[in-house]
């Protein structure tokens, strides 16, 4: 599954999502699940590029594992 999350500095930004054989029914609840967050995390990068409090690709990637370990729990 491959969401369109919009734009950033004049390019098409989207997030894809695998699942294994016979996933699909908990591939499409994670996407249920996630799809607000990841619009949000994407208008606040778009945002964020003319801020000073611009998060670094580490904190990046380190906020996506955070959240998605709630959905997990």
């Amino acid at each position: 599954v491959t969401i369109p999350l919009g734009f950033y500095d004049k390019y098409p930004v989207s997030v894809s999502l695998i699942a294994r054989h016979g996933g699909d029914r908990f591939l499409l609840d994670t996407l249920k699940a996630m799809y607000t967050i990841l619009q949000e995390q994407a208008d606040i990068a778009a945002t964020s590029k003319s801020s000073k409090n611009v998060v670094s690709k580490e904190q990046s990637a380190e906020i996506a594992k955070e959240k998605s370990m709630n959905f997990s729990a």
